[in-house]
């Protein structure tokens, strides 16, 4: 069986039973595009929810880069316990700051 897709979507199917050395082929393409109409709408709500959809990503990115600082001075002190028993780094270390809110 083998699959070939071309450069307008289109996925050509074939398959080739060896038994019988018979060979059946189908092609699949959509049953239509998006109308200009479609298309203008789509990029109309993108456009409208941008400004929306950058202000999640900011807190996102936020809150992952202070999930990232907190992980590496955990880890630090994990670390640190470790090489020296007995002694803590977690006092050395200031507590972290929450995330502001953009």
């Amino acid at each position: 069986m083998s699959f070939d897709l071309d450069a307008n979507g289109i996925l050509h199917v074939t398959a080739k039973d060896l038994g019988t050395n018979k060979e059946q082929s189908i092609r699949i393409s959509s049953p239509s595009k998006l109308s200009k109409d479609e298309v203008d709408k789509f990029v109309k709500q993108a456009e409208q929810f941008a400004d929306e959809d950058k202000k999640r990503r900011e807190e996102i990115e936020a809150k992952t880069s202070w999930m990232d600082s907190f992980m590496r001075r955990r880890n630090l002190s994990r670390t640190m316990e470790t090489k020296s028993p007995g002694m803590s780094a977690s006092p050395s270390i200031a507590p972290f700051p929450k995330p502001k809110k953009p």
